[in-house]
């Protein structure tokens, strides 16, 4: 079994929650998370399905999430809709966009050290297909819960397979805003 380093693991677990904060999409409405420690996918039946690999391992990354009331309104403010109903696909494309937006910031960051990376696309996927993740031997795991106004929106698990042994080293770069030259997403 490979050995994975402390440091990484926590580097990743960092990485993770750094991510979210730079995927923020309302500047009005912030959302909130928080480390739950465990799965909160509970009531939570989709999912977007992100991957980083490497010649050495894989970060499976998975927003776990419902299409609620809560969220809709979230989104439909988001993208600053002059309406009370959004679309499926517009709602699909802005969760697969905040997806690949935090996946896309660990594996930036990642890449400072890690070489040869590659990210897939965004995948939406039924919760039956999480047993493929259980199925694996998972190194690494840690989630984070996302709210706003008290409402759970999503929940996000990161999750480390490694088929050799990994020492890496990484520094995650915490950037202030005044870094970050627009703290919203943009979506076509």
């Amino acid at each position: 079994m490979p050995m994975v380093k402390d440091d990484f693991k926590r580097e990743l677990g960092t990485l993770l929650k750094v991510a979210l904060d730079e995927a923020q999409v309302s500047s009005t409405n912030p959302w909130a998370t928080r480390e739950t420690g465990e799965e909160t996918n509970k009531g939570m039946d989709e999912l977007f399905m992100l991957t980083i690999s490497s010649q050495l391992f894989r970060v499976i990354l998975i927003m776990h999430f419902a299409k609620s009331r809560a969220f809709e309104q979230y989104v439909t403010e988001a993208l600053k809709l002059n309406t009370t109903v959004i679309e499926d696909d517009k709602f699909y494309d802005f969760v697969g966009e905040v997806g690949n937006s935090i996946c896309g910031s660990i594996k930036r960051e990642l890449g400072r050290t890690v070489p040869s990376l590659g990210m897939s696309t965004p995948n939406r996927l039924t919760m039956e297909c999480h047993k493929y993740v259980k199925s694996r031997r998972i190194d690494f795991q840690c989630h984070q819960e996302v709210r706003s106004d008290d409402q759970r929106l999503f929940s996000v698990s990161l999750y480390l397979c490694a088929d050799h042994e990994l020492d890496y080293e990484v520094k995650v770069a915490i950037k202030n805003e005044d870094d970050v030259s627009s703290g919203e997403l943009e979506f076509f």
